[in-house]
């Protein structure tokens, strides 16, 4: 019997060793075909069907998620969930109906790498979680999902487990990031296209064009890609891009139905090294971004926060007819680079003196692509500040900067929101109110937003669950380190997912809460001049 036994796995890897050098050899019996169908005839500008047609005015809310892996995925989550719990009492304007939250306002959403997990789950299942309570399973379940340890239950489980998996691997262009995909779409999408995603609230989610160098963008609803393009750019494929610059299923002319949210979400995080790039066909034309085929990788490679899209998206289809609206934008931000100040990344976590001669394959390569990731990610947001954006709630003027006129044009430019303002359509400049990692460490975050979380419950209980006996005034010191440790390949311990879950309480209950009492202070006393259209003077 035992002799048998042997036989049998004997000749079973020696088949495997067989096939496997024959695949080798010969290149797989079946190619995986790239994703998307092409859309066939002319697509009409005024109403670009299959794509739905985006348009904001009055009161905008716009929500972009940063990338950072199962961080991101399970902070965005976080965020949402505590925002539920606040009720109508954090809505913009103030409270109104009792059942609702800040999460009926919202009309956009832009997601990168590993919160497109996060942020399509929650537009696909929008409905429900909007009307569901904090407690409920529905939203138990959504975290849950943001917790799983993705990459041990695919590469360690499926991959290792499924003898379907194998033959997959074996016969066809199989691979990880397929994996993946699938895993995603099993788990959390159920086979759901993107034209199955609800109008409202807009999703885009970004992934990068390797080829092409830029953002790209999927999404059922249409983007003018040329928009933001810089001047001179027709019939020169070599032009220099800019941040604003990005390709999109527009421009390929590919049908949003026959690209799955797992598609999508997949294409936004597959960060390099981890995961391969998915290929798209591109139906379009060739005379700004070049290839038969777009290879799609890691949204963070071209733009982190997801802020560029957001913004320059609500910029492009505002409805300048509606006058004085506003915009705001909560960026939900869970990058750690500069999270601690005191020394370099290496020095804090103590292996400044060794780095040099450890890891030195993978380990530098994921070091110089995230430092990469983090200075493309400045660069962004100093791009958005120069558009007349206010950014910053640690000036303690920004609630005057919303209002603040010059009375003079600035330099005509598709990209800033000053003319819009000065002229009336906007009633106050657009805010960035940032819910990042660095916020809650920030040495005045308790002396500024602490107040509003004085004698809650749910806050003692989420300090003592972390092992923080002296409350959130030197939070920097008990967290800063266990942040910045947290993995982002798709792993999360209970412990990490505990310390998320108390930096969603502080940011939102904190400082989303008092930012927000503010905009509406400011927002009030501008309903209640309701002076003449202001003229800007060239």
């Amino acid at each position: 019997m035992k002799l048998h036994s042997r036989s049998v796995a004997l000749l079973t890897a020696l088949a495997l060793v067989t096939v496997a050098g024959v695949r080798l050899y010969y290149g797989p019996l079946r190619t995986l075909e790239p994703m998307g169908r092409c859309i066939k005839g002319a697509i009409d500008l005024n109403n670009p069907v299959p794509f739905a047609q985006p348009r904001f005015g009055g009161a905008v809310l716009g929500i972009a998620s940063s990338g950072g892996g199962s961080r991101s995925a399970y902070l965005s989550a976080a965020v949402l969930r505590e925002i539920r719990r606040s009720g109508s009492a954090l809505m913009l304007g103030g409270p109104t109906d009792p059942k609702q939250s800040l999460l009926d306002q919202v009309d956009v959403m832009s997601s990168v790498s590993g919160s497109s997990l996060a942020a399509s789950y929650f537009v696909l299942n929008s409905e429900q979680l909007k009307r569901a309570s904090a407690d409920s399973t529905l939203w138990t379940d959504y975290l849950d999902k943001m917790a799983v340890e993705y990459r041990t239950r695919q590469w360690y489980g499926q991959a290792a487990t499924n003898p379907l998996v194998w033959g997959k691997v074996l016969f066809t262009d199989y691979n990880r990031g397929v994996l993946a995909r699938d895993d995603y779409d099993a788990l959390l999408f159920k086979g759901a296209a993107l034209d199955r995603l609800p109008d409202r609230p807009v999703l885009y989610i970004n992934a990068f064009d390797v080829a092409n160098h830029v953002r790209f963008v999927l999404s059922k609803h249409f983007i003018d890609t040329t928009h933001f393009q810089p001047r001179d750019w027709w019939g020169k494929l070599n032009a220099p891009q800019t941040l604003t610059s990005e390709n999109d299923l527009s421009f390929t002319r590919t049908d949003p139905a026959s690209i799955r949210v797992a598609d999508a979400v997949y294409a936004s995080s597959s960060f390099p090294i981890a995961y391969p790039n998915l290929p798209l066909r591109h139906c379009g034309s060739k005379i700004l971004f070049q290839g038969r085929l777009i290879f799609l990788a890691d949204g963070a490679l071209a733009d982190n926060s997801g802020l560029l899209t957001l913004l320059t998206q609500i910029r492009a289809n505002l409805d300048e007819a509606a006058k004085r609206s506003t915009v705001v934008a909560i960026s939900i931000d869970a990058s750690v680079d500069r999270i601690d100040t005191n020394g370099t990344k290496f020095q804090q976590m103590g292996v400044e003196e060794r780095y040099a001669w450890d890891s030195t394959v993978f380990g530098h390569a994921l070091e110089s692509i995230y430092a990469a990731i983090a200075l493309l990610q400045d660069l962004g947001w100093k791009f958005i500040e120069s558009t007349d954006v206010v950014t910053d709630q640690l000036n303690m003027n920004w609630p005057i900067d919303l209002t603040r006129r010059t009375g003079k044009c600035a330099p005509a430019s598709k990209t800033s929101w000053s003319n819009l303002f000065e002229t009336g359509v906007l009633a106050m400049r657009p805010l960035v109110i940032r819910l990042g990692l660095r916020d809650v460490i920030n040495p005045d975050f308790a002396s500024m937003y602490g107040a509003s979380l004085r004698d809650r419950e749910e806050l003692a209980r989420l300090l003592k669950e972390n092992g923080i006996s002296d409350g959130i005034a030197l939070l920097s010191k008990h967290i800063s380190r266990r942040l910045q440790s947290i993995p982002t390949d798709f792993t999360l311990s209970a412990s990490d997912r505990s310390l998320l879950d108390l930096v969603a309480f502080l940011l939102v209950h904190g400082k989303l809460a008092g930012d927000v009492a503010q905009w509406n202070e400011v927002s009030r006393a501008v309903a209640l001049a309701q002076g003449p259209q202001v003229t800007c003077r060239p």
